[in-house]
């Protein structure tokens, strides 16, 4: 499924009596999901914070608001007081997110992956491409939480740019294929001009990097210096009795 249809979803599931909040929400869909797509392709590191808050504030809501709903099936006023405790509860989740930096990072980045790439491997076949497409956003999860920087680059260039095709795929006579391969020539860019940007904190990890490989490395040595003492030493007792 394409994340925009994702969205599109979520939209059609306002239950009645916010028509017209529903209308507006589908007119808009598809400039703002576009304006968000491309400054996630070639500004995702500044705006994954916007994302961090975006997936924790759903995640926040859906959760009560489907639990509840299922369970008492509230209508009139009682689901406007529900629909109001889950923006409550998203925005709470939003909020303290923060303070668990490295699951912030990994439930991001898992979601962008795996809500974008799974609609784009459909050659492989419906079951194929989701299981490729969890596998992937688990893996880059994963990494996000060691390696933030360069995961988080490459994860918003390709996810945006995914995203941003999927709205012209969606609004224009723009195909499929068409739209694949754009959005990755479009995420190639997107990683290249998010490099440009951040070319800096990229640096400071790169020696971080080479820093610790060094003091692995110094600290190999040193292990293996004091085997071959303690060795010698021993050798040397063996040869005084």
């Amino acid at each position: 499924m394409e994340f925009y249809e994702l969205i599109e979803k979520i939209i059609n599931a306002i239950p009645d009596g916010y028509e017209n909040i529903s209308a507006a929400a589908e007119a808009a869909l598809p400039w703002i999901l576009g304006f968000c797509s491309a400054a996630t392709c070639f500004f995702g590191h500044k705006v994954h914070k916007i994302w961090n808050a975006f997936f924790f504030f759903w995640i926040g809501f859906l959760v009560p608001v489907f639990i509840i709903g299922l369970i008492f099936r509230p209508a009139g006023f009682w689901m406007n007081v529900l629909i109001i405790f889950g923006i409550i509860c998203g925005g709470a989740c939003a909020f303290y997110s923060k303070r668990l930096f490295k699951l912030q990072l990994f439930v991001t980045t898992f979601l962008m992956v795996f809500a974008t790439l799974p609609s784009y491997l459909t050659f492989l076949g419906n079951t194929a491409s989701v299981a490729v497409g969890f596998i992937a956003a688990l893996a880059a999860g994963i990494l996000s939480t060691k390696y933030k920087y360069i995961i988080t680059i490459i994860t918003t260039s390709f996810s945006g740019a995914f995203m941003l095709f999927g709205v012209f795929d969606a609004n224009t006579p723009l195909n499929h294929t068409a739209a694949s391969v754009l959005s990755v020539i479009c995420g190639i860019i997107g990683i290249a001009v998010q490099c440009f940007v951040e070319r800096k904190e990229l640096k400071e990890t790169w020696e971080s990097l080479k820093e610790k490989k060094e003091k692995i490395k110094s600290f190999s040595i040193s292990e293996k210096g004091e085997t071959d003492e303690s060795v010698k030493t021993s050798g040397d007792a063996e040869i005084t009795k």
